[in-house]
């Protein structure tokens, strides 16, 4: 077993597979700039993790020669190396000739094979007999669905983009799982899953991309909060990390795509929220990033499930134009990490009452409480009653699902503490919905001086969100 800088090979069809696994806690093998050239003369068995050694193994019982390793196969003590590769990664993935996933293993050390009690997941007869008829039915329980959710390579945030992009993947797990373009199967059902549109395979490059989905940003929608619930090692690699879907998305919808969002549907995107509002002490799910890899308007800047799109509700009219957008990327890919960007709408802006007044009338104890109508992005960090915080209408939204009535959702805004050119600069904090009284979120609380749109344009005024 050896390293080879495919670079430096005669240019060749070449089969290999990847290996999708979990990093964990464990030391074990990374290629570094210092071990570069003896790891392309010898890898010893003793210096490879079982789950390494396992997909060794794998490969070779399926005749392939070659197998791509992200710890091996990309410089870990190099930044630009790391920035590089990182950006072709679903590349490394989408090519593969199939994807080993290491689904049950939280650490390296655990492998791909273990002993296992088939009778765990061996369909079970049973017998039902309705007046006096017998039938007979088969029973196997979703472990489909389950090992989705909660195995640990399920939480990784990579792991989205590795399987949906991958043209196969072999999941070793309980019991084994296997997906391609056409179908899910496992050991139970070799022959592929029946049942509910979620248990078959949804690979988004399929021959008919997006053909069971009526509106392809839907997808994208949904893909986002998948992802969001994964955990990254590094978070600088939020936009990284879903680039290649990304890229595929763009290729469909011919868009421009800014920090997560999509030019043409960027007053929709703006409309996110986090997937959970809670303010007890141990329910602080979602935060904001401490180091800068995203604008706060964008979901990216977020820690934790994120909701995007409007699932429960139809807009019906803008109530801001979008003048500019700015994105400054790190590298030169407008789809990979960025150190900067704003966006500048014309809307008016209304003040918030004080903030522990709103708190105090929107609770999220009581039963009334809607967590669509009102939320903070970091409930860990909430405005001080030195802080003026601003309400930004976006849109003028129908809810048909929950029979509500034309409402107004926007974004919650505060100054922010850098300049940005002669603008006025605000970061968003949440998002609220408004009715036409002004009412925030259906409470007692009420907007300072909050007229119903249309506004005279003498009074909107230019805001850059930062």
């Amino acid at each position: 077993v050896r390293l080879i800088i495919s670079s430096e090979q005669t240019p060749r069809p070449l089969n290999y597979l990847a290996l999708s696994h979990v990093w964990g806690k464990s030391q074990f093998t990374k290629l570094t700039t210092l071990n570069i050239q003896d790891l392309q003369k010898r890898i010893s068995p003793l210096d490879l993790s079982r789950t390494f050694l396992d997909a060794i193994t794998v490969a070779r019982r399926l005749g392939v020669r070659y197998l791509w390793i992200d710890s091996l196969c990309i410089l870990q003590d190099s930044p630009e190396d790391w920035r590089i590769e990182s950006s072709m990664m679903h590349e490394v993935y989408k090519n593969s000739l199939c994807v080993i996933a290491a689904s049950e293993a939280s650490e390296p050390h655990q492998g791909l094979f273990k002993t296992r009690d088939t009778l765990e997941f061996t369909p079970f007869k049973v017998c039902f007999t309705p007046e006096d008829q017998p039938k007979d039915y088969y029973c196997l329980l979703d472990w489909w669905k389950d090992m989705r959710k909660t195995s640990p390579l399920s939480k990784r945030g990579w792991v989205v983009q590795e399987r949906l992009l991958s043209p196969r993947t072999i999941h070793f797990a309980t019991p084994m799982f296997w997906e391609c373009r056409e179908l899910v199967a496992c050991e139970a059902y070799p022959h592929g899953l029946n049942g509910p549109r979620d248990r078959r395979t949804n690979k988004v490059w399929s021959k008919l991309p997006f053909s069971r989905w009526k509106d392809p940003l839907n997808l994208w929608d949904h893909t986002v909060l998948t992802y969001t619930k994964g955990f990254l090692t590094r978070p600088e690699d939020k936009l990284i990390a879903i680039s290649g879907i990304a890229r595929l998305f763009q290729s469909l919808f011919q868009d421009r795509y800014i920090a997560g969002l999509w030019s043409k549907e960027l007053l929709r995107g703006l409309l996110w929220s986090v997937g959970k509002h809670d303010l007890g002490e141990d329910k602080k799910d979602t935060t904001r990033a401490k180091i800068y890899r995203a604008p706060s308007w964008s979901w990216a800047s977020i820690d934790g499930e994120v909701t995007t799109g409007p699932w429960l509700f139809t807009v019906t009219k803008h109530l801001v134009d979008v003048l500019t957008t700015h994105i400054l990327p790190l590298a030169d890919d407008e789809l990979g990490q960025i150190s900067y960007g704003h966006i500048d709408l014309a809307g008016k802006l209304f003040k918030l009452p004080e903030f522990d007044g709103v708190l105090e009338n929107v609770r999220v104890d009581d039963d009334d409480y809607d967590p669509w109508s009102f939320g903070l992005d970091d409930w860990s960090d909430l405005p001080s009653q030195m802080d003026i915080t601003y309400f930004l209408p976006i849109a003028e939204v129908r809810d048909d699902v929950r029979r509500i009535n034309l409402n107004f959702h926007g974004l919650l805004l505060q100054h922010h503490s850098a300049n940005s050119g002669e603008l006025t600069s605000y970061h968003r904090i949440g998002f609220a919905r408004v009715d036409h009284n002004g009412s925030i979120a259906g409470t007692k609380s009420i907007l300072r001086d909050w007229t119903e749109p249309p506004w005279p344009i003498h009074e909107l005024g230019t805001v850059r969100l930062v």
